[in-house]
């Protein structure tokens, strides 16, 4: 598997407010992240490999990437670039750094912003999900099934909770505890 961008930086003002400023360099780790992390780990090796080979004479796929992939991806890609933005990794761990011509936005700010993106990504994977589910997984001839809900289980949720540190007493008496 080569990797080949399916979106880049010009991509994200459609989308995002995002500034010009910002290097290429400092965005394509999180678009690679977005695409080859989460995208294919959504989907199987064919229909990954067709999205990002050449999509001559591919109408089909080629309209669902523009209109349902590239969206997803650019919020997926966007919301890593936010999470990481101003934090610089050195050998004395997590820093930020402090510039006297700005102020650094604050945990509560930077927190209501991820929220915001999480959940247009959040939709746009629903879109992108009920798109490719409404075409019958059917795309310039080709079916694919890496999202076959019969081979799916539904694991049953395991966790019990229990009362810890108060005895059941025999009807009638009090412990005298609340």
């Amino acid at each position: 598997m080569s990797y080949r961008p399916l979106i880049k930086k010009s991509d994200f003002k459609i989308y995002f407010k995002f500034s010009d400023n910002i290097k290429d360099n400092e965005i394509d780790l999180h678009i690679r992240d977005a695409q080859e992390v989460e995208f294919f780990s959504w989907c199987d090796n064919d229909f990954y490999n067709d999205v990002t080979g050449t999509l001559t004479n591919r109408p089909q796929l080629e309209t669902l990437l523009n209109n349902y992939i590239k969206p997803y991806l650019i919020a997926s890609s966007y919301y890593k670039f936010l999470l990481w933005h101003g934090r610089n990794v050195s050998q004395y761990g997590l820093r930020v750094n402090n510039e006297d011509t700005s102020v650094e936005l604050s945990d509560k700010a930077r927190a209501e912003l991820l929220a915001d993106v999480e959940h247009k990504k959040n939709i746009y994977l629903n879109k992108l999900t009920q798109k490719i589910y409404n075409d019958g997984y059917l795309y310039d001839g080709i079916t694919y099934t890496f999202y076959d809900d019969s081979n799916k289980s539904n694991p049953k949720n395991t966790m019990r909770i229990k009362q810890v540190g108060r005895l059941k007493l025999p009807k009638g008496k009090f412990d005298g505890c609340c």
